[in-house]
């Protein structure tokens, strides 16, 4: 009997390029984004009193029951026994154990597929973090799958409260929501310009911006985010670490970036038919969250004295917790149930130049 998985599924992607290392700007210009995309931080509090209703649930008591410890990295709470906690909502959170996979391990990850039920999408995403870990040859990728915890029925026999933390009702609606968690994801190098017109480019070059595309289109999230160090152009910070300036015209010179990002995407489902026997959950909302934790750079530029190289590293976010948002992430379900079967989707796009990179 296959069984069923629960809400939070973390990856784990290391890749590194780094020979120089350099402080993050001071500061960020944001500018506000449009009503569909929002920064926001997490809700969850660090600290909890819960205590054990029977079944594998737990309740949050402002003074009683044991203390539970948020893992913000994961946004699962952990008690002093090591027993990990899902957080379902302001009242409840239910026990669920921890699965490791190595993604590069593809036997496994078949194993895992043939033993639990896992919705198609976060299918195609444990498959598409696979083919990265695969083709890369990188043994470090992992996935962590929290999955409900057996516990004891009424019935005496052992099965899995994994329907508990993915469904809730919203206007009389029943809708399911599963969520992705990945982390210490990396890109693969993204060329930002290359080619006789790179100095050029370099000159003019200093920020990046977020935006949000999906079926509203698309809207800024913000923009004029510092690329370097004090809001310094491209050709400036090459000069100041290498120590010479870009004849220019060179076919060879080229402007690489690398981003380490954390991805929140959750996929939230409305029962086509409330009540009915047998009626089915119908796809309705894709909306994400994503952290850059840094940026890894890389420049080549002919110059007087032959050709140089960098590579360096930049932190765009001084507070680690502040994510961008699409604008119906904390509250997705409205969208859900006036999409469903037809879903609305919002995705975080990385834009520098005119190129554009999809998290």
């Amino acid at each position: 009997m296959k069984k069923t998985v629960v809400v939070l599924l973390s990856f784990c992607l290391f890749l590194a390029f780094i020979n120089v290392s350099v402080a993050a700007p001071n500061s960020e210009q944001l500018i506000p984004a449009s009503k569909e995309i929002k920064e926001s931080k997490s809700p969850l509090k660090k600290h909890l009193r819960v205590l054990h209703v029977g079944h594998g649930e737990y309740s949050i008591s402002n003074t009683d029951g044991q203390k539970a410890t948020l893992i913000e990295s994961e946004n699962v709470y952990r008690l002093d026994d090591g027993t990990f906690l899902s957080y379902l909502n302001e009242k409840q959170l239910l026990k669920v154990e921890k699965l490791d996979l190595h993604l590069i391990d593809q036997l496994a990850i078949e194993n895992v597929f043939n033993s639990y039920s896992i919705n198609e999408e976060i299918k195609k995403d444990i498959l598409e973090m696979s083919k990265i870990a695969v083709e890369s040859g990188n043994n470090e990728a992992r996935a962590s799958l929290y999955t409900a915890a057996k516990v004891p029925q009424d019935s005496g026999t052992i099965g899995t409260m994994a329907q508990i933390t993915s469904y809730y009702t919203y206007n009389g609606r029943n809708l399911r929501q599963d969520m992705i968690y990945f982390y210490d994801m990396s890109t693969t190098w993204k060329t930002i310009s290359s080619g006789a017109n790179t100095k050029s480019v370099a000159e003019g070059l200093s920020n990046f911006a977020i935006w949000g595309v999906g079926s509203f289109g698309s809207a800024s999230i913000a923009l004029a985010v510092n690329l370097y160090v004090g809001a310094l152009t491209a050709i400036s910070t090459f000069v100041n670490l290498v120590g010479y300036t870009p004849i220019g015209g060179a076919t060879s010179d080229t402007i690489q970036v690398k981003i380490d990002y954390d991805k929140w995407t959750k996929y939230d489902y409305v029962q086509d038919c409330t009540g009915c026997q047998g009626a089915t959950y119908l796809l309705g909302t894709v909306t994400q969250k994503v952290r850059i934790i840094k940026i890894d750079h890389y420049m080549y530029f002919y110059t007087n004295s032959g050709g140089k190289s960098t590579t360096f590293t930049t932190n765009p976010n001084q507070t680690y917790e502040t994510a961008y948002t699409t604008a119906n992430y904390s509250n997705p379900a409205p969208k859900a149930i006036q999409y469903y079967g037809s879903p609305w989707t919002e995705y975080v796009q990385f834009r520098v130049y005119n190129t554009e990179v999809a998290f």
